[in-house]
């Protein structure tokens, strides 16, 4: 898990695939409106320069950059954003199904998982 405390020393860092491989590096990190919980990293793809929102939720610190579950085929196709540092309520939707995660409903009595923040939460039913 990222220490929300240290989240943006990971601007600057290579984002790591769930092989290993480096996909690009953390040009910012992106934090909920709500709590300032670190939710998005905003990677600079290495092949195209494209920028791309990548989950933290499941993130780990690693000795060459940062870790993330996810394939770099699906980390390459996800949606790309624009360069203004926020993702916008459709875009973040689209982000959300690109990695096969739920979106949060806006309102919700469920309980939150402190371990990942708001915008990832995992609701109870």
């Amino acid at each position: 898990m990222i220490d929300p405390e240290k989240a943006d020393e990971l601007i600057g860092q290579p984002m790591l695939a769930a092989g290993e491989q480096q996909v690009g590096t953390i040009s910012d990190v992106l934090r909920d409106d709500r709590n300032n919980w670190p939710t998005w990293a905003v990677v600079r793809l290495a092949d195209s320069q494209r920028q791309v929102p990548v989950p933290l939720a499941d993130a780990e610190p690693a000795d060459a950059g940062v870790r993330v579950p996810y394939p770099t085929e699906r980390i390459g196709a996800a949606p790309s954003m624009a360069a203004e540092g926020h993702l916008h309520a459709d875009e973040q939707t689209e982000a959300y199904r690109h990695y096969g995660l739920t979106p949060p409903p806006a309102e919700s009595p469920g309980e939150i998982d402190p371990h990942i923040g708001p915008h990832l939460e995992r609701w109870i039913t």
